[in-house]
This record gives structure tokens, C-alpha cells and sequence, in this order.
């Protein structure tokens, strides 16, 4: 379910969502891959399938930074909560978002920000 919200709201490509204990944590690749294959076209002009191996060799090496979470408050109502990664510095650390609402709710809310300036504005 957060893997197709990341892929219908974010409109986000290059993600990992990991399960850690009762936790759902969306990861976003740093990798720009369109930015950096029109870099390496304008020293060397490349194949569709040159183009597709660097992708793949991009991704592979690319470093992924955990952005949300999604934790599991109550079992019973199924609620959950939301945070976000905080970059501040000596702060580093999750924000709280919202308490005790569905994932769904949740998803619909703080997910369409994955990738956007709008992120950092989820304070």
C-alpha cells in the first residue's frame, strides 16, 4: 500500500519502503538519474542501452535517505502515525507529523510532499 502511494502521489521512481518492527520507512534514492545520464550524453553520446546500464549501474550505487515513516500506534484500530526526517543539523532526527490516523489518511496527506520543496515545509 505505501509503495503504490509513493508511485501515485510522489510520483517518486527510486524508493525503498522498509518494515522495521511495527514501522513502514519510505528511503528516496539521491540518484537524479535524468539530470546525470544528460551530463555523461554531453561527453559521450550513448545507445538506449548504454543509457539503460548507466541507469542501472547509478541506481545500484546510488545512497538512499529515509525521508517518512509510518508507524503502527494502535493494533486494535489499525491507527498509525506520521513523521518526517528532520536535516538540521545537530537535530537529525524524526518529526512527528500526526498522531493516530489511518495509513490510508496518512498516505493521502504527507506522501504527495515525498521529492518536493513542500517537504520541508512538514513542520
Amino acid at each position: 500500500m505505501v509503495e503504490a502511494a509513493v508511485r501515485r502521489l510522489a510520483k517518486v521512481t527510486h524508493f525503498i519502503v522498509k518494515a522495521e518492527a511495527k514501522t513502514l520507512v519510505v528511503y528516496l534514492s539521491d540518484a537524479h538519474e535524468d539530470a546525470a545520464l544528460n551530463i555523461l550524453r554531453g561527453f559521450a553520446p550513448m545507445t538506449g542501452e548504454e543509457s539503460r546500464s548507466m541507469t542501472d549501474y547509478m541506481l545500484k550505487h546510488a545512497k538512499y535517505v529515509k525521508m517518512m515513516r509510518f508507524s503502527l500506534v494502535d493494533e486494535k484500530d489499525r491507527l498509525f502515525s506520521a513523521d518526517r526526517w528532520c536535516f538540521r543539523g545537530s537535530v537529525d532526527n524524526w518529526h512527528r507529523l500526526k498522531w493516530r490516523d489511518s495509513l490510508e489518511a496518512l498516505l493521502e496527506e504527507f506522501v504527495p510532499h515525498l521529492g518536493r520543496e513542500s517537504f520541508y515545509d512538514l513542520i
